[in-house]
């Protein structure tokens, strides 16, 4: 049985990573850790992927794992750079977007400011 590699990419604003690993195919043992960075390659993100499999000298062939995030679309989001979006919801929810309430709990204080909606004039239909 030969080694097989588990392997992770991010796509940032700048660049995107590369973390891998080695399973023994025997022995079932992890080997070590190691990373690449290249520059990320709008638009063509994929580009940046493949860069970073090349330069961890990774073959896809080897790949037990793979799993890809992506944070230039958090980034696109916070920064409101992008696309115009549109939202189809449930009749009664079209405002969610806008309302912006949660369960999650966030840091605030009596003169914090709301950020505004991550997107202006949403196209919306319930």
């Amino acid at each position: 049985m030969t080694n097989r590699i588990r392997a992770a990419t991010d796509v940032g604003g700048t660049y995107t990573d590369l973390v891998y690993y080695t399973i023994d195919g025997v022995t079932g043992q992890c080997g070590e850790v190691r990373t690449a960075k290249v520059d990320t390659t709008p638009p063509h993100f994929e580009k940046g992927v493949l860069a970073s499999l090349r330069k961890g000298e990774v073959s896809m062939g080897d790949l037990d794992f793979f799993a890809h995030g992506a944070t230039v679309v958090i980034n696109a989001i916070t920064e409101r750079k992008g696309a115009r979006v549109g939202l189809i919801t449930t009749r009664g929810f079209r405002d969610v977007l806008e309302i912006a309430r949660a369960t999650a709990r966030i840091c605030s204080t009596s003169t914090s400011r709301s950020p505004g909606p991550l997107s202006r004039g949403i196209c919306a239909w319930s």
